[in-house]
């Protein structure tokens, strides 16, 4: 099974997974319920699915992985998160470790 099926067909698994794992990171922040945890995961992880199925060449791949991909209209589901954490008054750090938690959870599974 290619990556981008998994992700597809245990998407619920993989959130389960990082939302356990995204309550483990300490915030100055109240705890929030499973709503506000996943509130753009699973946009997220099927922006991730679809974009892993678009044939690209080793060079767009190279491009792509410091953040040369290509333009995309308006914000990704992962700059809208990244944007609402940020005024949430999650640390750079905190940010991070969010979106490691979410790959770990897709790579352990």
């Amino acid at each position: 099974m290619r990556r981008h099926e998994f992700i597809l067909t245990h998407i619920e698994q993989i959130l389960t997974a990082w939302e356990r794992l995204a309550r483990s990171v300490e915030t100055a922040l109240p705890p929030m319920d499973s709503k506000g945890l996943r509130d753009h995961s699973e946009h997220i992880l099927n922006t991730v699915a679809e974009d892993m199925q678009r044939p690209q060449s080793e060079r767009q791949q190279i491009a792509k992985s410091p953040g040369h991909g290509p333009d995309t209209e308006g914000d990704s589901p992962a700059q809208t998160h990244a944007m609402t954490s940020f005024v949430a008054g999650f640390s750079m750090y905190q940010m991070v470790s969010e979106y490691g938690a979410l790959r770990s959870s897709v790579l352990r599974l």
